[in-house]
């Protein structure tokens, strides 16, 4: 749906590439950004996610993955919980 010249989706819609190339490639050009590509941004919203301590399933379902394997692509950025992770394994042993 286009209201004003700006674009709107519904929740699950697909918008094609050719609908946000444009304003894409504006965008990058105003930023000074020539190098950045659309993914980079689908990356790195991914990466902040992992990174502030989403659960990685959390992640899969706003990324619209169908397996959690995909998303692991992202892991290796949540590493901070890992040693919680061991804590809670040391403190049951009491």
């Amino acid at each position: 749906m286009t209201v004003n010249g700006d674009v709107f989706a519904n929740p699950g819609d697909i918008i094609p590439i050719s609908n946000v190339e444009s304003i894409w490639r504006q965008a990058k050009r105003k930023a000074g950004l020539s190098e950045v590509r659309l993914h980079d941004l689908r990356h790195t919203y991914a990466s902040r996610l992992l990174a502030g301590g989403a659960p990685l399933f959390t992640v899969a379902r706003l990324l619209g993955h169908r397996t959690l394997a995909m998303t692991m692509r992202y892991a290796h950025l949540a590493t901070e919980g890992l040693d919680e992770a061991v804590e809670l394994l040391e403190g049951n042993q009491n």
